[in-house]
């Protein structure tokens, strides 16, 4: 069963790996997953939920690695060049919906905000 939990997990351990600080170093070289806000985590948590339900009505998502969904949910919401459309786990006719419903979602990026904490905008 997907565990929106670890959901989420995937989802804000790749905005730290996909994401840079000012001078260009990916954040996961200074931060982890307790550096994002209170609301940075709420906002992670509401997205995939409503990701997660909407992706429901494509099939069955209780055979997906939850961390592994919310990672490629990160990956093609944000046009990363990989995500649910390249990924041999998701079913092929499944692929392209999913993708699309990502993108729909519009893209989160992951910044510094302050006192060490990261946000999401």
């Amino acid at each position: 069963m997907l565990d929106i939990d670890e959901m989420v997990t995937g989802h804000l351990k790749c905005a730290l790996w996909t994401e840079t600080d000012e001078e260009d170093i990916p954040l996961d070289t200074n931060y982890s997953l307790t550096s994002f806000s209170m609301d940075a985590m709420a906002k992670a948590k509401m997205d995939c939920l409503k990701f997660a339900v909407a992706a429901g009505g494509y099939f069955d998502l209780s055979t997906l690695d939850s961390d592994n969904f919310g990672h490629n949910f990160w990956l093609n919401r944000n046009g990363h060049g990989s995500g649910f459309w390249d990924r041999d786990e998701i079913p092929e006719e499944f692929r392209e919906p999913l993708s699309k419903l990502a993108h729909s979602f519009g893209e989160r990026h992951a910044l510094e905000a302050c006192e060490g904490e990261i946000d999401l905008y």
